[in-house]
């Protein structure tokens, strides 16, 4: 009998399009790729997925995804997955209804998961550093009327610090960053995870698990690295292998198990 799996935060890359080229972007060069439908039926109709308590979206940049995105909240409520709460940012130059009416699908749907105290699921935001543009304000009106969206404020404006930036990428490229990448500390650090019971039934913990829109598995560097390091590095692919398969086999990858966290 497969595993019953939670996931404190996943996150999936919906598209690695971009419709911009900022200096520090730890992606590298944009691809012509969304997140497949195949790995979005692999990864719901192949492992048993209980709860997510945060979804986290990205790219790319996620609004040109709004069939990828679109897909995965309607397998998502199909599949009646728990979903806790979403988080994500945008780079503001563009604004897609597709996109905003499966995100309103999203927090209705989690929000009818909760008690009815609360009135939000999740946030979004508009990337606010020296590296991103401001909007136009007519993309700003549009995105302004929902109760989930962050204002953009233009005076509030975040230096992001050297340190801060990833040796990947643009970033690396344009020699942006002060860091060296230790590309071992990828596979070392391994997937975190802890193996429970709970009511009876075997149950897989992930803390993070990030899914790349060609459904190569990543830890949660994966958020944080170029395209080519989440596809060199991954762990295994959501279409032909379980995500209890990846996580648990121990004989080829250095997986860790952290024994003291609390699901």
């Amino acid at each position: 009998m497969p595993m019953d799996i939670h996931f404190d935060t996943i996150q999936f890359e919906i598209t690695r399009k971009c419709n911009d080229s900022c200096l520090h972007c730890c992606r590298g060069e944009a691809q012509n790729l969304d997140l497949d439908k195949e790995v979005i039926d692999a990864f719901f109709d192949n492992n048993n997925i209980v709860s997510i308590g945060r979804l986290l979206l990205s790219g790319g940049e996620p609004t040109l995804g709004p069939d990828a995105f679109t897909y995965l909240v309607n397998k998502i409520i199909e599949k009646r997955i728990e979903v806790r709460s979403f988080n994500f940012s945008i780079n503001g130059k563009t604004y897609d209804q597709q996109f905003v009416d499966a995100l309103i699908k999203l927090n209705d749907y989690s929000l009818s998961l909760k008690a009815k105290k609360y009135n939000i699921a999740g946030t979004f935001w508009i990337s606010e550093n020296q590296f991103h543009s401001k909007p136009k304000q007519e993309i700003l009106d549009q995105y302004q009327h929902l109760p989930f969206f962050v204002p953009y404020r233009f005076d509030r404006l975040m230096k992001m610090k050297e340190a801060d930036i990833l040796p990947v990428g643009r970033a690396l490229e344009n020699g942006l960053s002060p860091h060296t990448l230790n590309v071992s500390e990828i596979t070392e650090r391994g997937i975190e995870h802890k193996e429970i019971n709970h009511q009876g039934r075997d149950c897989l913990w992930l803390p993070y698990l990030y899914i790349s829109s060609n459904g190569n598995i990543q830890n949660d560097y994966g958020s944080m690295y170029s395209y080519d390091l989440i596809d060199q590095y991954s762990f295994g692919n959501i279409t032909n292998q379980k995500i209890e398969d990846i996580v648990l086999n121990k004989k080829t990858n250095n997986y860790r198990l952290i024994k003291n966290l609390k699901p």
